[in-house]
């Protein structure tokens, strides 16, 4: 993987950690790699020179500029740095796949070149040093970068499914925490498409055991701010029964409503005008419905590679 695909060569600071190392020539690295203090190494991915640059700068300088609270907006991580998150997740996914699981993770080596995240070096220390596994550094520099708040559902599930080992950093990627509102809005429909055609006899059961239960649909959907949740719950629950009170119930009502959400109201000043409201709406009525999801994905071995995401960076 190329950690700073499309940077320029001539404009990152060299990383705070790196000063008191001896300079390294790019024409014989390997007679560098010796001469390095306690026996440390540095892996580059790629050459980076001394000048700063508006446009290039630290994590640690970036969040120097900014609260926390100025990094979310409407209970969503800002577009900004729900990126760079994810930036850091790919370069741990990479390091992951080689077996390298510990290692510092600090603000002032992660480099933000035109608002994406490139770890442009590692230091590797010495085999007998003792090293934090870049989980809990991962965990660390999110809680600085977005911080920590119980009252956020995503956001506690996220930190807890850090700490879960069996959940590889790519599946940290697909977080409903870190979806763009359109992959939010697709989530749903892509996973019902890939459930129904590969697990079609046994996945509805499933997901009533495995997903939160005890959810009441008609009371929630009472509640909403669009006349059209109400019609579309209304019109369905006429036709084919009432939803199941549970995280089933849930998922159909939620990929009934974005299929159907606008066919259900008769005056132009009721619609729904884009998506990001439906899937907003549908959030804040149902706040687990996609972290119930990707759990059940999870616990079926289903890899959100194979969903096919319609991704929105």
């Amino acid at each position: 993987m190329d950690f700073v695909e499309g940077a320029p060569s001539s404009t990152v600071d060299i990383p705070e950690f790196l000063k008191s190392f001896p300079k390294l020539s790019t024409s014989d690295s390997s007679a560098n790699l010796d001469s390095l203090p306690n026996g440390a190494k540095v892996v580059a991915t790629e050459s980076l020179a001394r000048k700063t640059s508006s446009s290039h700068y630290t994590l640690a300088d970036m969040l120097k500029r900014s609260d926390v609270t100025s990094r979310w907006e409407d209970g969503r991580v800002v577009n900004e740095y729900r990126r760079i998150i994810r930036d850091i997740i790919e370069v741990l996914f990479q390091l992951e796949l080689k077996d390298i699981r510990s290692g510092y993770l600090n603000d002032d080596d992660i480099v933000i070149i035109h608002g994406r995240a490139k770890i442009p070096y590692f230091a590797k220390p010495c085999i007998e040093t003792k090293l934090s596994s870049y989980r809990q550094e991962f965990k660390s520099l999110v809680s600085r970068i977005i911080g920590e708040n119980a009252a956020i559902v995503e956001l506690v599930h996220f930190y807890g499914t850090i700490d879960n080992l069996g959940m590889t950093f790519n599946d940290l990627w697909y977080h409903p925490l870190l979806q763009s509102s359109n992959e939010r809005y697709f989530f749903p429909l892509d996973a019902w498409l890939h459930l129904q055609y590969e697990r079609r006899l046994t996945w509805r059961n499933m997901y009533q055991n495995v997903a939160n239960n005890d959810i009441d649909i008609n009371t929630i959907v009472g509640k909403s701010n669009y006349k059209a949740f109400k019609s579309v719950l209304l019109k369905k629950t006429k036709k084919e029964g009432a939803y199941k009170n549970n995280a089933l119930g849930v998922f159909d009502y939620s990929r009934y409503i974005l299929e159907n959400v606008n066919k259900n109201v008769d005056k132009d000043n009721e619609r729904i005008s884009t998506k990001h409201e439906v899937e907003e709406e549908l959030t804040s009525l149902f706040p687990t419905r996609l972290i119930d999801l990707y759990e059940f994905l999870y616990y079926m071995g289903i890899s959100m590679d194979s969903l096919g995401l319609r991704r929105s960076m």
